[in-house]
């Protein structure tokens, strides 16, 4: 059953594979990023209707 996800470091080298990985398999991902402007989906082809950025700074 797909899920909605939310990934703190999905933009990092594992967090993005993370993020490919769950997108692939179905579920909606919430990527939480400092600056959403800035997110590269390129690699999600296809999958990007399920991938949101989502302004957050845990600092």
């Amino acid at each position: 059953m797909p899920a909605q996800v939310t990934v703190f470091g999905g933009t990092g080298f594992l967090g993005r594979r993370i993020v490919e990985r769950l997108v692939s398999d179905g579920s909606t991902v919430r990527v939480a990023v400092r600056h959403p402007e800035r997110v590269h989906v390129g690699a999600l082809h296809d999958g990007f209707q399920r991938m949101q950025p989502l302004a957050a700074d845990v600092r």
